[in-house]
């Protein structure tokens, strides 16, 4: 099943999501944003060993967006060099064949299959010759997050259950008494989703 994990960055603390492309939510958090990176490598990892496939990462596009976005971006590109894919053209890939691909991300990193010193080189893809393996990064995606925060409140209200005065103010009226951050990232996760659904209609 291929699930995405979609993040709602704030200064101080930062809502996350995973979900299934299926829209099924499969868990949410909320974590200081210090800790988004080292957070979402484990929700991958947790992933893989469930037999999900991390298909993107999706930030919101709103505050802290542009510092937790590289963040994001050097994730997927650290997880696509630890989950290398063998291919089996050992001979010369020219790039008019390279770009003819169907479904290629657009930052696709090669590894010489050759060693220097025992470590892989990277090469771009203006130099990509003699390939011996094929690294595809998972991609972020950023999403328009205005009014999220509106959604969010108002699931939280669906999703918790009120007690004392609470049960007699509508809940138009109130804040909800906790952090939502989570409940927001899992509104931007679906709002990603239900883009990718319209667009393929």
């Amino acid at each position: 099943m291929e699930c995405i994990i979609a993040v709602d960055p704030g200064r101080e603390k930062t809502g996350l999501a995973l979900l299934q492309v299926d829209d099924v939510l499969v868990r949410k958090q909320i974590v200081p944003t210090e800790q988004v990176g080292m957070t979402v490598k484990q929700l991958i990892e947790e992933a893989q060993v469930k037999g999900l496939v991390i298909r993107c990462l999706v930030c919101g596009d709103g505050t802290n967006h542009k510092r937790v976005g590289k963040v994001l971006e050097q994730i997927g590109r650290d997880v696509a060099r630890s989950s290398k894919k063998e291919i089996d053209d050992t001979s010369q890939v020219s790039e008019i064949s390279l770009a003819q691909e169907k479904n290629m991300s657009k930052d696709i990193i090669y590894i010489d299959k050759d060693k220097a010193e025992g470590k892989d080189r990277a090469i771009n893809n203006d130099v990509a010759k003699d390939i011996g393996r094929r690294v595809i990064p998972i991609p972020v995606t950023y999403i328009n997050e205005s009014y999220t925060t509106e959604e969010a409140r108002k699931r939280y209200w669906k999703y918790t259950k009120r007690s004392g005065w609470r049960r007699f103010v509508p809940t138009g009226m109130q804040f909800p008494p906790e952090p939502i951050d989570d409940f927001t990232a899992w509104v931007i996760g679906e709002r990603y989703l239900h883009s990718m659904l319209e667009g393929n209609r």
